[in-house]
Order: structure tokens, then C-alpha cells, then sequence
């Protein structure tokens, strides 16, 4: 639980920082969300590991939207960064993530209130759904939607100033970088293949130091 507490207090301090900026543009605000829904998904895993009974797999109804809103959040920051100038693509990646995110999380909700049975995992120390289909439409969805972050950031730099040109390139391939290598740990981390406590470090790791680069490079 320690592990999930430290990155949802740096998340919460980085998001109340964000937000205090007097002058702020849709871009800043849409970072400023970003960490904050980032500190809702950490706030999750503190609560779905704080307790040790079957309630704490509904953890997942916090984690599954935060995820998704970060993401979709990521596209709108991409969209109005360095001016509120979006192009057709930005736009239109962002539409298709927001949809896609309502109709994903939905599905997952609904199944695993009609269907969903809790299970304590011993491989990752956890209680889960046992539910691998949805659980692995949402791995898919947040691998596309990421992928559609990361193309749209790159293709939108050709539009940018030299200097934003970098900044933009930087931002958009951390995070991507950071959330395809923290899926992909996660995944490894339920199936045994790594501890729990790896997945948890190096999660927290490569979160916080890839929103601070970010946040560095941005301001």
C-alpha cells in the first residue's frame, strides 16, 4: 500500500502545483487534470491494497476510468499544445479515445457487477475480477488509445516551432514509453512472471520520474 501512496502524494502535490498557475492555458489545465486523475488511479491501487477482503477488487472501477482519462486527457493536451490550434487528426483521436474509453469501461462495469466474482490472487498477492475478456479489451483499448497519443503527438510536431518541436516530441514519447512499459509489467506481474512488489516499484518508478521530466520539459 506504501508502494501506491508515495506516486498518488507526488501526483496530488504536482497536480495542486499545476493548478495554482495564475496564467493558465487549455494545455495547462489539461496537464494539471492529467496529474490529477493520475493521482486518482495511484488512489485506487492504495485503497484496492489496503484491504485484505473481497470488496477491494471493485479497486478496479477506479483504476480501469482513471486510466482511460489520462489517456484521453493526453490526447486534448496534444490537441492544444503549443497553441490551441489542433489539427484534424488531434481531434479526431481524441473523439475516438473519449468514445472508446465510455463504451470499455462501461462494459467492464456492468459485466463485473452482473457477473464479476472476486478472487484472491496468490501470484500477485491481489483481489480481481475474474473476468480475462474485458480485462483484456481495456489492455487493448488503452494500447491503442496510447498508440493514437503517441502518433498524433508526433505528427503534430511538424506544425510546431523548432524549440516546441523537441518539447512536444520529448513529452508525448516519455509518457507513451512510460505507460506501454507499466501495462506491460502489470500484465507480467498477474501471471506470475514478476512480484507484485517489482511491479509496484517499478511502476512507481517510471511514473513519477516520467510526469516530472514531462512537467520539467513543459514548463
Amino acid at each position: 500500500s506504501v508502494c501506491a501512496l508515495i506516486p498518488s502524494i507526488f501526483f496530488l502535490v504536482m497536480a495542486v502545483l499545476f493548478f495554482s498557475m495564475r496564467e493558465k492555458s487549455a494545455a495547462t489545465r489539461s496537464f494539471g487534470l492529467q496529474l490529477f486523475v493520475m493521482f486518482l488511479f495511484f488512489f485506487g491501487y492504495f485503497l484496492g491494497t489496503s484491504i485484505d477482503r473481497p470488496a477491494a477488487a471493485y479497486y478496479r472501477f477506479i483504476v480501469i476510468p482513471a486510466i482511460f482519462g489520462v489517456s484521453f486527457l493526453g490526447l486534448l493536451f496534444v490537441h492544444f499544445y503549443p497553441d490551441r490550434r489542433g489539427t484534424f487528426l488531434t481531434k479526431t483521436a481524441a473523439v475516438v479515445s473519449a468514445v472508446a474509453a465510455v463504451i470499455l469501461t462501461s462494459w467492464y462495469v456492468i459485466h463485473n457487477l452482473r457477473h464479476g466474482v472476486p478472487s484472491f490472487r496468490f501470484e500477485s498477492h491481489s483481489w480481481e475480477f475474474e473476468s480475462s475478456v474485458p480485462d483484456m479489451a481495456v489492455s487493448i483499448g488503452v494500447a491503442v488509445i496510447i498508440l493514437l497519443f503517441l502518433g498524433s503527438g508526433l505528427y503534430k510536431t511538424r506544425k510546431a516551432a523548432p524549440g516546441e518541436k523537441v518539447s512536444l516530441a520529448l513529452i508525448v514519447i516519455i509518457i507513451s514509453v512510460m505507460t506501454l512499459s507499466s501495462s506491460v509489467t502489470s500484465a507480467l506481474s498477474k501471471t506470475g512472471g514478476i512480484s507484485r512488489g517489482t511491479f509496484f516499484l517499478t511502476q512507481d518508478f517510471l511514473d513519477i520520474a516520467a510526469y516530472f521530466i514531462a512537467a520539467v520539459v513543459y514548463i
